[in-house]
């Protein structure tokens, strides 16, 4: 019952989603929150996609597992090793390529180690379609039934959807250390089940835990990346709560996406 109470505190608490402000306080282990969603996007309407229509198929990534809120709440223990898409039934289409690049191999049976040590890695991802909406300024054209569109300033193509992931790393054991990223993608109209990269104006990603964090932007520019660690020492020292927030923000020509995410 212990394992399951700390388990709650430092791995569900990293998926509430909060205000803007970074809490100051230890999360209240005692009363873990259900998470919600902010999602905050301007001069568009976004649809939340979901299976294949967002990403890849479960079973093009051999020994992934997913997890619901829900589930992860009823957990005794933390896993000790393994890849866990949290609330999300597809395959990011970049994950593969993500977890190579940090240095991580999945096995097929559902262990994954780091440098030949066995660690648990969970990412929540979500993938959105964007409809750009007419700016009010502008008129329709003599005759014409159709709706005018802000056109887009992303190149190659015009901005069409993105997508972001929480990545949320936790080592419980005799030391105690966590490693929080946000990652954010803008991309064109999708094509043949894959969802092209494009390069709009403005992006600003940004990650902390236990610190001040990470903050990274770019312009023209199709993605976006921040990490953050805190090793908290061992034996007694490494015990208590730790508070932490992700952002992360994509302008194009009068449209924004925003989603902030706190614990």
């Amino acid at each position: 019952m212990i394992t399951r109470f700390l388990f709650a505190c430092s791995i569900l608490a990293s998926l509430l989603i909060a205000s803007c402000e970074v809490p100051q306080e230890p999360c209240d282990c005692g009363d873990p929150k259900v998470p919600t969603l902010t999602n905050d996007v301007q001069g568009a309407a976004a649809t939340r996609l979901k299976g294949t229509d967002a990403g890849l198929p479960l079973d093009s990534l051999p020994g992934v597992k997913c997890l619901t809120t829900q589930e992860l709440l009823k957990m005794e223990e933390p896993p000790k090793t393994g890849l866990f898409l949290i609330d999300t039934d597809f395959v990011p289409q970049e994950l593969s390529k993500e977890l190579k690049e940090a240095g991580y191999t999945l096995h097929p049976d559902g262990t994954l180690d780091s440098a030949e040590v066995q660690i648990a890695l969970y990412v929540q991802t979500a993938v959105y379609k964007l409809d750009r909406l007419a700016d009010p300024s502008d008129e329709k054209p003599s005759g014409s039934l159709q709706t005018p569109q802000v056109t887009s300033r992303a190149f190659p193509q015009p901005w069409a959807g993105y997508s972001y992931s929480f990545w949320w790393k936790y080592n419980g054991g005799f030391c105690r250390s966590y490693e929080a990223q946000t990652r954010a993608y803008a991309y064109g109209p999708p094509t043949g089940g894959f969802w092209p990269y494009t390069n709009v104006q403005w992006m600003q990603t940004y990650a902390a835990v236990g610190g001040s964090g990470d903050s990274d932007h770019c312009a023209n520019c199709f993605s976006e990346h921040s990490k953050d660690d805190w090793n908290i020492g061992c034996f007694w020292p490494a015990h208590g709560g730790a508070s932490g927030y992700h952002y992360m923000y994509i302008y194009d020509s009068g449209a924004s996406a925003f989603t902030n995410w706190s614990w």
